[in-house]
């Protein structure tokens, strides 16, 4: 069937730049991010009682969030064959590098939760083939992630890169994009070839886009846990 084939294309993540893939997670994000009003978090709103009326955009991220939890970890899962498995372990690394650099630390936190939930925790020896370079960035995100001491080293990334200048943004995403390329050399020479091409012009653009400072997409969990605690961890704290 046809349409069948072209839509498993389509939708074929090992075909697609992860710096694509990034970006149109970015979009999305943003579109609901943006929607954002600030009384969706008085008192605890998206928490409580018709919180769908009172906190709808923060109710939508949540969902969100989940829904490309789950997606994650299905693409992983859909494959059979261990190497495949791997690839799409790789290719999902890669878009978080890119959401890194894309200062779009809601999806990063999403995609690094993803990879170390405990299914995917249990492919022992798909995770053991994953090469060594891509091991030791999935290694520094989840440090960057973790949720130790109130998620200090997120929070600290966060706050330098509001402060510092986009030096050295280009190697990074030069070094994102070549991690991903290698992902996609055993496709056909035309698929490679147009990958190739569509991951040059990303470039460019993000290139460009990155003459100006990017505005910051932060991690809406740490937002509500700060806000859950300033309301309700009060009453643990008085005398």
């Amino acid at each position: 069937d046809d349409n069948t084939t072209e839509a498993t294309w389509i939708f074929d993540i090992l075909l697609w730049p992860a710096i694509e893939i990034a970006k149109q997670l970015t979009i999305q994000t943003q579109e609901i991010v943006s929607q954002l009003q600030p009384d969706e978090f008085f008192n605890c709103a998206w928490g409580k009682k018709n919180k769908e009326i009172t906190s709808p955009n923060i109710i939508k991220l949540i969902e969100r969030f989940n829904l490309v939890f789950y997606w994650i970890i299905e693409e992983i899962l859909r494959y059979d064959k261990k190497s495949i498995r791997c690839k799409v372990i790789e290719k999902f690394i890669c878009v978080a590098l890119f959401l890194n650099e894309f200062q779009n630390y809601n999806d990063l936190v999403l995609i690094v939760s993803a990879l170390n939930s405990n299914i995917i925790k249990k492919l022992e020896s798909t995770l053991s083939m994953t090469g060594q370079v891509y091991k030791k960035h999935w290694i520094e995100l989840t440090n960057l992630c973790s949720h130790e001491k109130n998620y200090y080293e997120l929070r600290k990334h966060q706050s330098s890169q509001m402060r510092k200048g986009d030096d050295n943004e280009k190697t990074s995403l030069d070094i994102a994009s070549g991690l991903d390329y290698e992902i996609s050399k055993k496709a056909s020479t035309l698929k490679v070839t147009m990958i190739k091409e569509m991951s040059n012009d990303s470039m460019k653009i993000s290139e460009n886009d990155n003459n100006d400072k990017s505005p910051m997409i932060p991690y809406l969990g740490l937002l509500l846990r700060d806000i859950s605690f300033c309301i309700e961890g009060c009453a643990y704290t008085k005398d």
